[in-house]
């Protein structure tokens, strides 16, 4: 009898371990998979998309770096010899350096161009500004400031649109030259 009860004790033993996982155990398993394989890839999909905006920026930034240079080297060149007497002595921000060097860039350099980044194609607009009163400036305005703006034309949100935003200040050439300076 003894034996009897020794066997059925371990025939007991090997069913309890031999009887695998509940339904509900399965269940929360695909649940617990489930939710690192949704975050993994929603990270995936962030790394895409950041990846992406990091490479349109860069390209973005070296094009306003390559305008920038042609604006630099026409204001560096922009020495007006018949009216630089009166540039020199401007009173106004229509009659000084900045305004003509404006307006001469703007004959040489396009102030909109359409760019291409990872193979689409997006507008860059530059505005020039002369640094006047509502800078705090004061005569002769001799400073011209430059901004660049590359939108994408794809989103709707304005606020969302901008890949890159730059701003800078030039001063032209015979400025240099003036006797107040």
């Amino acid at each position: 009898m003894m034996n009897k009860l020794k066997i059925i004790q371990q025939i007991q033993k090997q069913n309890s371990v031999n009887q695998g996982f509940t339904l509900v155990e399965v269940l929360v398993g695909i649940l617990i998979v489930s939710a690192f394989t949704i975050g993994t890839m929603q990270s995936l999909a962030l790394s895409a998309y950041f990846r992406v905006k990091g490479q349109q920026y860069s390209q973005a930034s070296s094009k306003i770096s390559e305008d920038l240079e042609a604006v630099k080297f026409w204001a560096n060149q922009y020495y007006p010899t018949t009216t630089h007497s009166t540039l020199c002595a401007a009173k106004t921000p229509a009659a000084g350096y900045a305004e003509n060097l404006k307006t001469y860039v703007n004959t040489r350099v396009p102030a909109t161009a359409n760019i291409t980044i990872t193979g689409r194609s997006f507008p860059m607009t530059r505005t020039l500004q002369v640094y006047d009163n509502t800078f705090g400036a004061t005569a002769p305005y001799n400073i011209l400031k430059v901004f660049y703006e590359v939108r994408d034309p794809q989103i709707t949100n304005p606020s969302n649109a901008t890949i890159a935003y730059f701003q800078s200040e030039v001063i032209p050439g015979g400025v240099f030259s003036c006797p107040s300076f």
